[in-house]
């Protein structure tokens, strides 16, 4: 039976977002829950998602008609990064420490989640796909963030059945897995984008309220990140003073003494303050006595950019736990506990060189142009996309987080990649129709 060209997008639309949940769920190494930790060594989930990302990948560039993947831009964006991310490790661990050729493929293993942006780009998408692929992670992120918030006031059951449970300033600590961190972080800035929307219903637009409020009291009280809070506190307030009309200025002024109100009425409320007051302390705390997170991440980036400086401005690529313990990349992961991914964008210049900050620059200037267009001429559910993903990338500039390098975001950059190449894709074709008609007609009707 041969299916309508309708019914066969369908199918291929649900069997797609059927793909992005479960490679979701594996990423985050089934959501961090004791019940799916199945290995003390390796984190089995994740390490399937990966292969299941990179096999879709692979069995779609080969199989798939619809494929095209070299002549789309956002592709090339992304063997270019796998170039830069490969070369440099290649050489250190190959070339500089005679290691297998395996280690390359074993250490850059988490980068290959950005290849689930070849499986969705392969097979045929209704215009609806966007909205229901931006659900579905949006829905997800929540159902993760509203279980911490909830498991953060019952710190017994926590410890039953999270994996990572910790403290910080004397409180509760619970984590996203660093998988779903990236994903929480566009929809909070979604819900933000949707609660300051006066196209919809105001019962709809305080649900949207009260989820963003939630994300809120996860990000400053329960994830307790000090770059996080901070960059959210200042992306907050370049949407407050840039993209709002008068009218939702007004919503984010009455939900802002709703925020105070509370922390009048409910005393948990308060440690919202206390913990941006703990986080000014602390970082005040460590450079005035020379200890603490903030110098440890300061050293360490100082010493892997002294490495750098060692490669001839190359780049000392990935880590691999097969260096010998006399090397000093070893030792500045293993006894100095230098953590690269706490390095923001420094560790993406020592890593992977000066091409890669500047292929991120190029990157960012493009994304932001096509974000700006599906704003401009896109239907009110692309534009609400954009806004919230223009929203995401500013905070991560703001951070100096690693925007698109860091293993953990591989799944939602591609993802993202996908997204923003979708709709730009979608408000095209009538534009090009229209020329056509032009083309061949000598119509001079506007283009809107």
């Amino acid at each position: 039976m041969v299916l309508p060209n309708g019914a066969r997008q369908v199918r291929s639309n649900t069997i797609l977002l059927t793909f992005v949940a479960v490679i979701i769920f594996l990423w985050s190494d089934g959501f961090d829950l004791q019940i799916f930790n199945l290995s003390d060594r390796f984190k089995l989930l994740s390490l399937a998602g990966i292969f299941l990302v990179v096999f879709a990948a692979v069995f779609s560039i080969f199989f798939s008609r619809r494929s095209g993947c070299f002549k789309n831009y956002y592709f090339r964006i992304i063997l270019a990064m796998l170039f830069l991310i490969f070369v440099p490790t290649f050489v250190n661990l190959v070339i500089v420490n005679n290691l297998n050729i395996i280690e390359i493929l074993r250490s850059g293993l988490q980068y290959g989640g950005i290849l689930i942006f070849v499986v969705l780009i392969s097979y045929p998408t209704h215009s609806s796909f966007i909205n229901k692929l931006n659900n579905l992670i949006v829905t997800i992120a929540t159902i993760n963030v509203v279980g911490l918030v909830v498991l953060s006031t019952m710190p017994a059951l926590s410890d039953i059945l999270i994996t990572k449970v910790s403290g910080r300033f004397e409180w509760i600590r619970l984590s996203l897995s660093s998988g779903m961190t990236p994903i929480a972080q566009y929809s909070i800035f979604y819900m933000l984008v949707m609660y300051t929307n006066g196209l919809i219903p105001t019962v709809k637009r305080y649900f949207y309220l009260l989820l963003t409020c939630t994300y809120l009291w996860y990000f400053f009280t329960i994830g307790l990140g000090r770059r996080t809070t901070i960059a959210l506190l200042i992306v907050l307030g370049y949407h407050f003073i840039s993209h709002l009309s008068s009218r939702g200025k007004v919503r984010v002024f009455l939900a802002a003494v709703l925020l105070i109100l509370l922390s009048l009425a409910f005393p948990q409320s308060t440690k919202v303050v206390d913990a941006i007051g703990s986080t000014y302390d602390s970082i005040i705390e460590d450079f005035k006595y020379g200890r603490g997170t903030v110098n440890v991440r300061l050293a360490g980036s100082e010493y892997y950019l002294d490495l750098f400086r060692e490669t001839n401005y190359i780049g000392i690529g990935l880590f691999s736990s097969k260096l010998p313990s006399s090397d000093p990349y070893f030792k500045g992961r293993v006894l100095n506990d230098y953590n690269p991914g706490d390095h923001g964008i420094v560790a993406v210049l020592y890593s992977f060189g000066f091409q890669a900050m500047i292929l991120t620059v190029v990157l960012l200037i493009h994304i932001f142009r096509d974000l700006a267009f599906i704003r401009r001429r896109g239907p009110p559910e692309y534009q609400e996309v954009a806004a919230a993903m223009h929203l995401f990338l500013v905070f991560s500039v703001v951070g100096m987080l690693q925007v698109f390098w860091k293993p953990s975001l591989s799944i939602w950059t591609g993802i993202m990649f996908f997204m923003v190449w979708r709709m730009r894709k979608q408000i095209r074709e009538p534009v090009k129709l229209v020329l056509n008609q032009q083309r061949l007609y000598g119509k001079t009707a506007p283009i809107t």
